[in-house]
């Protein structure tokens, strides 16, 4: 996995030797893992390319984590109603409540709430790239009776979701994939 990858300073040979570098370039490789592919910087110089950290997005470090157990899409209780209307900016879903949003239709009246939110489609795969999404809020028979825009990263091991715009309605709830 890619979040395990660690490393201080790693030397590639390049294969083709007929390239010659004068001095040193900054390049951008990426490398493929279970997670997704990871985009490192490096400087190129001779026949090596010498790593740095692994290129993230600024969010992956800044957000507030959603560990609310309420927050399940397993969750039934219904005896205390959630809204998430005034829920803005970057948020990780802790593994606690599922790591992640559910990408498929979740029943209505789960998560604490009448109308329970999911990712419209599959979360990204390359890391560091900020992508647009719909949130789809399931309420009368109808999966997708509200939606919103998302921003979702890949952070390499999680994922960040920048929510900025909410159906002027409630009661609507983002739910974890648990």
């Amino acid at each position: 996995r890619s979040s395990d990858l660690t490393f201080d300073e790693i030397t590639f040979n390049l294969k083709n030797q007929s390239s010659n570098f004068v001095g040193k370039q900054l390049v951008t490789i990426s490398i493929s893992s279970d997670s997704g592919v990871l985009p490192y910087k490096g400087d190129v110089g001779g026949n090596t390319i010498l790593l740095q950290e692994p290129v993230k997005h600024s969010a992956c470090k800044s957000y507030v984590l959603l560990n609310e157990v309420w927050r399940k899409k397993t969750n039934p209780d219904q005896s205390s109603i959630k809204c998430d209307q005034s829920l803005r900016g970057w948020h990780r879903f802790d593994g606690s409540i599922g790591g992640q949003m559910p990408e498929t239709c979740v029943p209505q009246l789960r998560c604490s709430t009448h109308a329970s939110g999911w990712l419209d489609g599959k979360h990204p795969t390359s890391v560091g790239v900020e992508e647009s999404y719909r949130v789809c809020f399931h309420w009368s028979s109808n999966c997708c009776n509200w939606n919103s825009q998302v921003k979702v990263v890949n952070c390499g091991g999680f994922y960040v979701y920048n929510f900025y715009q909410f159906p002027n309605a409630c009661s609507l709830a983002y739910c974890g994939d648990a």
